[in-house]
């Protein structure tokens, strides 16, 4: 509450359209500010395209409250042609990373100076990070500290609070983070140290504006020959090809490296590619310890949550199967 009263951040009171889970905190703290500043809320059983952009066109809604995957389907769409998109000033988007291309290109179509982002868990009940109303953000950035939270950025093996650019583990402190997992004191134990900071499991870093970045999660991270790789950033810049649609990217066991990268790309529809396209386009732009040395494969769709996140077990399956065919 303190962060919607504050005057330096954004108070959408215009109608919205709800299509996140309400058990999650984006869904359900989306609902509760819109309604209780006044407006009301459009709520979908589920995601569908034209339904979605019919409604924005109907209702003239204005603010967008989106996820990565919609975010990203809003970026590449064609959809968008057909429909009349001028009532939508504002952008914003919660609930994972954003890759910067999909930022850029969202701010080409709907035409707004900047896509606002929101940073926060379940385990804090609601966002302790966004953007400003009169701050400046870089692409990238889900935005600065929110009133009454507390935050730093440690080191991953040793716990140590780092300093500006120096990149480990999202911790916040605040009395809106939860009091613990029901019957699962070791859970909670693990999750909040005895200082009361929550530890997010969010590798990011701040700036010299104390504006902060999301890298990945710390599970996700790839460990090759000793080095941390990112597998969004890879996925970033795959998404960057005008042939790839979707991706996501996962460590696979290496007897020499310990872990390498692998990549499983949906194609554009209609287009043509090759794995060692795929592998020669990331080597021409990274570290040797982080190009595609665990190979491409093509797929139908990438298994994402109703968040939008890479829901990367399930390509550590396919993986699995893979290797018990042989």
């Amino acid at each position: 509450m303190c962060a919607l009263r504050d005057g330096r951040y954004s108070l959408d009171v215009n109608p919205c359209i709800a299509f996140h889970p309400f058990c999650h905190t984006a869904g359900l703290s989306l609902t509760i500010r819109t309604v209780l500043f006044g407006s009301y809320v459009l709520v979908m059983v589920k995601f569908d395209p034209h339904v979605y952009l019919r409604t924005i066109r109907d209702y003239r809604i204005e603010s967008l409250q989106l996820v990565p995957a919609v975010a990203q389907f809003l970026a590449q769409t064609n959809l968008l042609e057909k429909y009349d998109m001028s009532s939508v000033t504002s952008v914003m988007c919660a609930s994972a990373p954003l890759l910067k291309h999909t930022e850029e290109e969202l701010r080409k179509r709907f035409k707004v100076p900047i896509v606002k982002q929101r940073y926060g868990m379940t385990e804090t009940t609601i966002g302790f990070m966004g953007h400003s109303v009169s701050g400046e953000y870089p692409l990238g950035s889900i935005g600065s500290v929110f009133p009454s939270v507390s935050v730093k950025i440690v080191d991953i093996q040793t716990g140590e609070a780092l300093g500006p650019f120096e990149t480990g583990e999202i911790c916040c402190r605040t009395p809106m983070v939860m009091k613990g997992y029901i019957n699962n004191p070791r859970a909670t134990q693990e999750m909040i140290d005895v200082d009361g900071w929550l530890h997010t499991g969010d590798v990011g870093y701040y700036d010299s504006c104390y504006r902060f970045f999301l890298v990945d999660r710390i599970k996700d991270l790839i460990k090759c020959k000793g080095l941390q790789v990112a597998p969004l950033e890879l996925e970033t810049l795959l998404l960057s090809h005008p042939k790839i649609l979707d991706c996501g990217v996962i460590g696979v066991p290496n007897e020499r490296y310990g872990e390498v990268p692998m990549a499983f790309i949906v194609q554009t529809r209609g287009e043509n590619l090759s794995e060692q396209e795929v592998e020669k386009f990331i080597a021409d732009q990274v570290a040797p310890y982080k190009q595609l040395r665990g190979g491409v494969r093509f797929v139908s769709q990438i298994p994402r949550n109703p968040s939008g996140k890479v829901l990367r077990r399930f390509l550590r399956d396919e993986v699995k199967k893979l290797k018990s065919n042989l």
